[in-house]
């Protein structure tokens, strides 16, 4: 029978960093094995050994503390308050390098002196970040969002405007279909009693047994 032990922490030093390890035991009967975790890069590593897991710390973190300059711009929405103003502008920076704790990009827009952090996962790590651009392709790109924002717009209203919802107008249409039919069904039951005589719309009984056999049974039957 095996169980887990608690986990045990501690730190070891990774490039100069102390860097928390995980210590995750299990203990059988006859045996007993361990799994060092550790997060680093924003990623979690794991290995059965704690010098297997300190190369893939330091493989993970071969990048953090290296400074570099990669010029970038992004189309950016021009912001009324909360809300955007449908206008953009391109705007530039500098990427300096990777966070050491998380991997986000690390970032010095030009129209502010502080770096900032943009997320890995975020969507600008995408297509939306250009390279460099000259002032004639800037004018260009905001001219052409300036346009597909007010289309956008424009194709959302007129969508919103004849928009339904089809499974409720498919109810809708049998729950009207099934309501007229139940009208109908009435119409002719009572059509059908006016042609069955006053003797069965008055609720006609028969007077003796020759009268019950005879309505049991037709004239050729019994006579058999």
């Amino acid at each position: 029978m095996s169980k887990r032990v608690d986990p045990i922490s501690f730190f070891i030093k990774v490039r100069g960093k102390d860097v928390e390890i995980t210590l995750d035991p299990w203990i059988s009967d006859d045996s007993a094995t361990a799994a060092f975790r550790a997060k680093a890069g924003g990623k979690d590593f794991r290995d059965d050994t704690l010098e297997g897991l300190r190369k893939k710390l330091m493989a993970a973190t071969r990048s953090e503390g290296v400074k570099v300059k990669v010029p970038f711009a992004r189309l950016d929405a021009v912001r009324s308050g909360y809300s955007t103003s449908g206008q953009w502008a391109v705007r530039t920076g500098v990427a300096l390098g990777l966070h050491g704790g998380n991997g986000n990009l690390l970032v010095r827009w030009d129209d502010r002196k502080a770096t900032e952090q943009l997320e890995s996962t975020d969507r600008w790590s995408g297509k939306e970040l250009l390279r460099p651009l000259d002032d004639e392709t800037a004018r260009r790109l905001v001219t052409l969002k300036a346009q597909q924002h007010a289309i956008t717009k424009e194709l959302d209203e007129l969508t919103a405007m004849h928009s339904f919802k089809l499974k409720e107008e498919v109810q809708r249409v049998i729950d009207a279909r099934l309501d007229g039919e139940d009208e109908r069904d009435e119409d002719a039951h009572l059509a059908e009693l006016e042609t069955m005589g006053d003797d069965y719309k008055d609720g006609w009984m028969p007077e003796d047994d020759d009268e019950v056999a005879q309505a049991t049974y037709p004239d050729d039957i019994g006579a058999k």
